[in-house]
């Protein structure tokens, strides 16, 4: 008996059960490669989907940066999925995705948190005439902290807050701080906010929710004629079955309303219209000019595999 104990860039690394002797599983199989963060949330909708169609799928979980790299390297994959736009930004540029096919999975919204017993603020502005004390963000060397530090300099907020800014490697540790009171609000990803769903209060960054993470998922160019079908299908439970759905909703993520992929002729993402305009579910969820810029464009810098 073996199991996939690690990603499959270059090779597959597999771990042998002694003493027990396994069949050659001949079934057709699926490679997909994600961002380790997604891990729990796609793992149990692909044991399901292969129970159901009588198919291996192989999910290679990965920094993204990482991930890229394999893509870019030959590594076989049926289907990418990615945690920020500009990864599968890079993968079109590159020739590995058809930016036709993209389609978005779910959308992380940013969040205001506040302390147990507090209101959240509902607006930026209220962090600056509201709140005293300091507030919580993730660092910049999280996609988390880069999408912060991006949505308060978009809102015109981050240089009246700049000095009271509490920095966090983490949104564990930023969740801590809130709970012991050494915060006075805070603003974060919803998804890593969830946990504490019970000691902290949330509420939106903006009313249409332009700013957050864009999960997305896309086939990869050059894929197996005879796995086609069982692609497009494990393409469609990933985006819209229920229980693809029920486990973006359980990781605290929002599957109905969320930005639109970049168009299809490869020009730039739209970014956000001014607050009030957008309809639910549009926005580019980034500024087009990132605080941060990435290594060339379209592609973000190295990350810690969180996003």
């Amino acid at each position: 008996m073996s199991r996939l104990v690690g990603t499959f860039g270059g090779a597959l690394l597999l771990s042998a059960t002694v003493g027990c002797a396994e069949p050659p599983d001949d079934r057709p199989t699926l490679r997909v490669l994600a961002p380790r963060a997604l891990q729990p949330v796609l793992e149990p909708v692909v044991v399901t989907w292969e129970a159901a169609h009588g198919a291996r799928v192989q999910v290679g979980f990965d920094a993204p940066d990482r991930l890229l790299r394999q893509a870019n390297g030959g590594t076989r994959a049926d289907l990418f999925v990615s945690a920020d736009p500009r990864w599968m930004d890079a993968l079109v540029a590159d020739g590995h995705v058809d930016g036709t096919t993209r389609r978005v999975l779910a959308f992380d919204p940013l969040v205001f948190l506040a302390p147990p017993g507090r209101q959240p603020v509902r607006d930026p502005r209220d962090l600056v005439v509201r709140v005293a004390g300091p507030i919580g963000i993730v660092s910049d060397d999280s996609p988390e902290g880069r999408l912060t530090h991006d949505a308060l300099e978009e809102t015109q907020v981050w240089d009246a807050l700049a000095d009271r800014l509490q920095v966090h490697r983490s949104g564990a540790q930023l969740r801590a701080s809130l709970e012991r009171g050494e915060a006075e609000a805070a603003v974060g990803l919803q998804s890593t906010s969830l946990l504490a769903y019970d000691t902290l209060s949330t509420h939106p960054f903006t009313p249409d929710q332009a700013y957050g993470s864009t999960i997305e998922v896309a086939p990869v160019v050059g894929t197996a004629p005879d796995t086609e079908t069982l692609r497009q299908a494990l393409l469609d439970t990933l985006a819209d079955s229920p229980d693809a759905r029920a486990a973006w909703s359980r990781a605290g993520m929002h599957t109905l309303r969320g930005p639109e992929p970049p168009p299809a002729d490869g020009g730039p993402p739209t970014g956000p219209p001014p607050h009030g305009d957008a309809p639910p579910g549009h926005g580019a969820g980034r500024p087009d000019a990132p605080a941060h810029p990435p290594t060339r464009p379209g592609l973000p810098p190295d990350s810690d595999g969180s996003r």
